[in-house]
């Protein structure tokens, strides 16, 4: 069996996997099985314009391969983040004034329902089965305050965080993170004196409408948070990544061997078949060093461990979506490339294709289902 055959018959069983999973995003004629066409969503301009991106598995026409361009949308007031939704029926786009659902074109959708308390938003996340979103508020002069919705738009619980440090003028202080599993939802945020300080928010009784936040607890400086299927959330920080505690506290005593002892400043979790896959990525412009973006494929153990791998290397990388066609999607500030998930996590072999370029300050990234 020659590498190129196996790397295409794992890929296509690979998006029969997933097929069967979103079977009714499509018809079952019987004529073909593969990947569906996808569509990506790019915020672009600092957050303040929406555009997408068609683009085919690369085995649909080898000859002559499509050329995707970006087709704008239209403007966007102060976009924060996108998330698919509904197993890529729709997406999820985040504003500061609030959060809303828009199907595969794009027009503007469904807002999510208004929140009790003025509203900032700077930072959204959903967790890893796709069935919560939480959202962060920060209005200049006021308290810090979370919301979790259901994927309905729908509000589950909100939740005060009590007053933040005032922003730290140390270049390099750890920025506000959040995450959120089931209905509990962890934020981390700069403390003065170093390090970051780490808040945790849940229902104290199933079905109440207002969470609970923990007392901030100091902790190592946090990076940043990613929430993986099987609920754990790993925080990425100066020495490593590790698991987080059921407090929200990471265990400083379980660091992720596959990624050394090395900083990184981005985590994300993203789901293969049915292995997780996490990446995480180091800002060299924060603290010097590479750029490379390095993928874990959830291995704890073997002979030898396993390590992380080096996918590409990446300056101003902003997002990355790991997409049902078996695909990887990786936006820069100006540019989106896509590389081959599945050969690559098989063989190292990531099989890089620049999709988009001269973007402009791009910020997000999420895959539909045209």
């Amino acid at each position: 069996m020659t590498p190129a055959f196996s790397a295409s018959r794992a890929r296509f069983l690979f998006a029969a996997l997933l097929t069967a999973a979103t079977v009714s995003l499509t018809a079952c004629t019987g004529t073909e099985e593969r990947a569906p066409n996808l569509r990506l969503a790019v915020l672009t301009a600092g957050g303040e314009a929406l555009g997408y991106v068609d683009t085919a598995p690369p085995e649909s026409d080898a000859s002559t391969p499509a050329a995707p361009t970006l087709t704008p949308v239209g403007p966007v007031d102060g976009g924060r983040d996108l998330h698919t939704a509904d197993g890529g029926r729709s997406l999820l786009l985040t504003r500061r004034t609030g959060a809303e659902r828009r199907r595969a074109e794009l027009t503007p959708g469904t807002p999510f329902a208004g929140l009790p308390f003025p509203t900032c938003l700077t930072r959204s996340a959903v967790d890893a089965a796709r069935t919560r979103l939480l959202v962060l508020s920060e209005c200049s002069g006021d308290v810090q305050r979370l919301a979790l919705y259901r994927m309905d738009g729908t509000v589950v619980w909100t939740a005060t965080l009590g007053t933040a440090v005032p922003p730290l003028s140390t270049p390099d202080a750890p920025p506000v993170n959040i995450a959120v599993v089931g209905d509990v939802a962890v934020v981390s945020r700069p403390a003065l004196g170093g390090g970051s300080e780490v808040v945790r928010a849940a229902p104290r009784n199933v079905g109440d409408p207002v969470a609970v936040a923990s007392l901030p607890e100091r902790t190592v400086a946090v990076r940043d948070l990613a929430a993986l299927s099987g609920g754990t959330v790993y925080a990425a920080t100066d020495s490593g990544v590790y698991p987080l505690l059921d407090t929200g506290l990471p265990d400083l005593t379980r660091r992720v061997a596959a990624f050394g002892e090395r900083r990184l400043d981005r985590l994300w979790g993203e789901p293969l078949g049915a292995r997780t896959l996490l990446f995480g990525w180091h800002d060299p412009a924060l603290s010097g060093g590479d750029a490379y973006l390095r993928v874990w494929d959830g291995a704890a153990s073997g002979t030898p461990p396993s390590t992380a791998q080096n996918v590409a290397y990446v300056t101003d990388l902003r997002d990355v979506t790991l997409a049902p066609d078996g695909n990887l999607y990786v936006l820069s500030r100006t540019a989106l490339t896509r590389f081959d998930a599945v050969l690559g996590v098989q063989s190292g072999n990531w099989q890089a294709r620049t999709l988009l370029g001269s973007l402009n300050d791009a910020r997000a990234l999420a895959w539909l289902v045209p």
